[in-house]
């Protein structure tokens, strides 16, 4: 017998070949890294499963017919694992012939009679009480694991078996070379044992189909993860008179329709190649190409968005509907035997549970309250990333940083001024007064997101977009985070000042209408009043929105969301009912794990918590915290411009940046300095009156930038000219008019006072005529670098 110690690309050829046929192709699964790699030589078997994983391939076996799979047998003296004979040799790279009377593994040949194995030539291991442990069941020869080692084994090589019990409804065998480590690190994927290998034909099955639990936020989709939304885990299936109720977005865009919303008349529109369905919130029907078709309850709005019966979606997207146990499934195919297994309803419930866990854990670790605290701390994976405000005559800290978990090493990603940082897949996210900006984690690919000047309050980054106020415009707008498209506005006319996103929602304060409470639907563009008090501060947690008020009134409230709380066009829709959880005068509140975080200004300013029903107050801490972030099990809090973090529970207090460089740990890489577009780049307004307002960045963080402004005083037929900022004794700035004929005026603007402004002025009304076109040009030398603009503007009399 020749020796099986083959390439691993020649064993996964032969096996696909054996285990799957081309004439009976069957998807194959895209497995994990960390299976691919951990069963890139194994064979893994499962009992009573139609698949297999070889050399870190999922594949059925033969050919996907369902007939071969593994199943335990009862000896008399043990209970044995019986294995499918063709599939292990196509795994050990043996050759296998079925004939009339014989089965022949390279040079071994069983003889066969009557469906057991009554000889055996080639081999000198087996013998005949070994007959028994080999088996025919439903057209094929099954071997009992611990044959493996008699067929299969020459010249010193051999294979390992070890039998996985699940604690469930199966068992798992995992075979390998004898110089393979048993257990692979796969065993622990996703953080269960057994899951993925246990679930694979459940995922086969439903591979065309969208699989939903009742009352839960998640699906899965053509065998890929789901939420109904992205973004807001309160959009979910309903149940409304025994009718599962589901939001009709979602499968619009899974099955390729368009959808569009009418505020005005709160109906949706579902286009399909060959129909059009209406939907208007509140009515018992819907209209397919204009005829009306029966609803089973009325289509309903929940979370911003229209829920019709989970049946007549089945029906709009010709899907078959199958329903058990809370699970419901749409398939374009009729899944036998017409509903689902209790073991496929098991897979399910404990996919749906670990994707509920993983969001928890995800949702636990960076609070989206962080916001409304200036953002000033993002964790993700080993590294934790922070802004660091402080400066000396030595150490210039103030920067973008991340210090590994084990605390041992610290780098310094951007020197300069950083404000609220996101931190999505490779990319940290921040913005400045001189534009937004995002560098790879590692510190590399510094790049200006923005090319226009965009006055930005506060960001926050949800699929793709970053959602930002700018307080120049009065208006939110979306923007996408390569920064190449204009920005899309979503609403106008407002003053936000804090602001939290939570799913499809800004809330924020609205300065122009009294520092009130609103939320703004980043979908819809509604903007919905919630509060009628001033609030000073707030988050959102679970069903409440929790505040602090502005009105110099002390206390923690609390309102309910989606129920009392909501106000309409200004004026209460039903009593808001705010209840007062506790008579402490708060700042910086937070929330996160059924626990409402402060500062107690008549404590000094002191970390305390309250949970969110009012009950437990607790003191975490001794010093005065502000900018209070939750990240994780952890509290993050500034003191006296020094960065502490505190677990919730009040211990593990430390200190995340240092006064001096020599105590930190070891510090890699260079900083990446600031800068907008490049060294030398202007921003150069021209609105209203404003005929050139230039705004040009120093590099130096320590140093105030360089603005000029030159406004239009019509009136008076005067150009003033201001500079801010030019402290700089050497200063230097010209101003020159070129009118039509060609004359040229220059000025020298005066030094600025100890504040860095300067005032000039220049009446043109004896040099020029009545709508004669004059330019600008302005040049300067400040802080050792020099820089030009130019601009036009029209006289008048």
């Amino acid at each position: 017998m020749k020796r099986f110690f083959l390439y691993t690309a020649i064993l996964i050829s032969i096996s696909l070949i054996i285990f799957s046929s081309p004439a009976e192709a069957a998807p194959l699964l895209d497995l994990p890294a960390e299976v691919r790699n951990s069963l890139s030589e194994d064979l893994l078997l499962a009992i009573d499963r139609p698949y297999a994983i070889v050399n870190g391939s999922y594949t059925l076996l033969d050919g996907g017919s369902g007939r071969v799979k593994p199943y335990l047998y009862k000896f008399d003296s043990h209970m044995g694992y019986m294995l499918p004979l063709k599939a292990v040799a196509a795994y050990a790279g043996a050759s296998y012939r079925e004939t009339g009377d014989e089965i022949i593994i390279d040079n071994i040949h069983l003889k066969i009679s009557s469906n057991k194995v009554t000889g055996v030539s080639g081999t000198d291991f087996i013998y005949k009480d070994d007959y028994k442990y080999m088996q025919f069941k439903d057209g094929s020869f099954y071997i009992e694991k611990g044959m493996l080692g008699k067929l299969f084994t020459t010249d010193g090589f051999s294979y390992n078996y070890e039998i996985i019990d699940s604690n469930s409804t199966s068992s798992l065998i995992h075979i390998s070379r004898a110089n393979r480590a048993a257990s692979p690190s796969y065993l622990q994927y996703a953080g269960e044992p057994f899951e993925y290998m246990l679930s694979l034909p459940a995922k086969l099955k439903f591979s065309n189909a969208i699989v939903i639990q009742q009352s839960g936020p998640y699906a899965r989709a053509f065998d890929k993860d789901a939420r109904f939304d992205s973004g807001n885990l309160a959009v979910k299936p309903i149940t409304r008179k025994n009718r599962m109720l589901v939001p009709v977005k979602f499968f619009s865009e899974n099955y390729g329709a368009q959808i569009t919303w009418e505020a005005k008349s709160r109906t949706a529109t579902v286009t399909l190649a060959d129909k059009q369905i209406s939907i208007t919130a509140g009515k018992a029907y819907m209209l397919v190409n204009g005829k009306n078709t029966a609803l089973e309850v009325p289509a309903e709005l929940y979370e911003g968005r229209m829920y019709i019966p989970l049946k007549a979606v089945s029906e709009v997207f010709r899907q078959n509907l199958f329903y058990t146990s809370g699970i419901a499934v749409l398939s374009p195919d009729v899944i036998s035997p017409g509903y689902l297994t209790p073991e496929e309803v098991s897979i399910f419930n404990r996919y749906f549970k670990a994707r509920k866990e993983n969001d928890l854990d995800e949702a636990n670790k960076n609070s989206p309250n962080n916001s409304s605290n200036v953002k000033h701390v993002v964790k993700q994976g080993q590294w934790t990333y922070y802004i660091d405000y402080g400066y000396n005559a030595k150490y210039n800290f103030n920067g973008l940083w991340r210090i590994s978990d084990d605390g041992k090493t610290r780098q310094k990603l951007v020197n300069g001024r950083v404000d609220y940082i996101d931190v999505v897949g490779d990319w940290v996210y921040f913005f400045n007064d001189k534009g937004s900006y995002k560098i790879k984690t590692d510190g590399t690919s510094f790049t200006r997101i923005y090319t226009q000047d965009y006055k930005i309050q506060k960001q926050h980054i949800r699929d793709g977009l970053i959602y930002y106020f700018d307080w120049r415009d009065s208006s939110f707008f979306s923007h996408a985070l390569d920064g190449l498209a204009a920005g899309s506005r979503i609403s106008l006319n407002t003053q936000a000042y804090l602001e939290n996103m939570i799913g499809d929602y800004i809330y924020y304060t609205n300065r122009s209408n009294g520092d009130t409470l609103y939320r703004l639907n980043i979908i819809t563009g509604v903007n919905t009043k919630i509060s009628t008090e001033a609030v000073s501060g707030f988050a959102v947690m679970d069903d409440y929105i929790y505040y602090t008020r502005g009105d110099n009134v002390p206390g923690i409230y609390r309102l309910p969301l989606n129920t009392a709380g909501i106000l309409t066009s200004g004026s209460p829709s039903q009593d808001l009912s705010p209840q007062k959880l506790s008579s402490a005068k708060a700042d910086s509140i937070n929330a996160g794990n059924g626990w409402i975080y402060y500062s107690d200004r008549d404590n000094g300013g002191k970390l305390c918590k309250i949970r969110a029903d009012g009950t437990g107050t607790a003191r975490l801490n001794d010093q005065p915290s502000g900018n209070l972030n939750l990240v994780g099990d952890w509290v993050y809090y500034r003191s006296d411009g020094k960065l502490f973090r505190i677990k919730t529970n009040g211990t593990g207090k430390n200190r995340l940046n240092p006064d001096t460089l020599g105590l930190d740990p070891k510090v890699i890489g260079p900083p990446i300095s600031v800068p907008p577009v490049g060294k030398n780049a202007i921003t150069l307004e021209q609105s209203g009156n404003t005929l050139c307002k230039i705004s040009k960045p120093v590099e130096d963080s320590r140093k105030p930038d360089i603005s000029i402004s030159l406004e239009h005083n019509q009136a008076q037929r005067e150009i003033r000219f201001t500079t801010y900022n030019m402290r700089d004794p050497k200063v230097s700035i010209k101003v020159a008019f070129i009118f039509e004929n060609g004359t040229r005026k220059e000025f020298i603007l005066k030094n600025p006072n100890t504040d860095g402004i300067a005032t000039n002025a220049y009446n043109y009304s004896k040099d020029v005529f009545t709508g004669e076109t004059i330019r600008l040009e302005i040049s300067w030398t400040a802080y050792g670098e020099n820089g030009k603009a130019s601009a036009t503007f029209k006289s008048v009399m």
